[in-house]
Formats: C-alpha cells, structure tokens, sequence
C-alpha cells in the first residue's frame, strides 16, 4: 500500500493553518485526526494531528487560535509492519 493509498480520503490541513481551525473541523466532521501537508501543493503527507494532541494543547492553556498546526504535529505517520507471506 502506497502513502497515497492510504491518505485517499483522508481529510488533509496545511501546516500553517490553525490549531483551532483544524479542532473545529475535527468536531464537525466527528474526526478522530488530521493528516497535515506542507503546503498547497503538498500531495505527501508529512504527519498527522489528533484528538489527544488538541486536548494536550488545551489543558496547557494554549492559544490554539494562534498556534499553527505545525506546532503539535506528530512528524513520523504511524507504519504497519510488513505483511507475512501467507497473510
């Protein structure tokens, strides 16, 4: 499976956009997380945002509205382990 295969359909937020921003979509779209792109152009994932790291921002009494995604972004996307021949 390819990282675009994956992301297909997945809801995507640029780096530079809001904290708040991307937690009001969350909320809307009842989404568990974010996959964040660099840029408008930016087809390849670079990380992905959660639930958990919006929460962990809040009861730090962060400013999400000013805080740019790029800031809580977990870099390293989660990887499935290689399927077993046989599987």
């Amino acid at each position: 499976m390819t990282t675009a295969q994956f992301t297909r359909g997945a809801v995507r937020m640029q780096m530079m956009e809001s904290v708040g921003a991307a937690s009001r979509l969350m909320r809307e779209r009842d989404l568990g997380s974010v996959v964040v792109v660099e840029d408008t152009r930016g087809a390849q994932p670079v990380g992905i945002l959660t639930d958990r790291d919006v929460a962990h921002a809040v009861a730090e009494g962060l400013d999400l509205e000013r805080m740019p995604i790029g800031n809580l972004v977990r870099i390293e996307l989660p990887k499935a382990a290689p399927a077993s021949p046989g599987s």
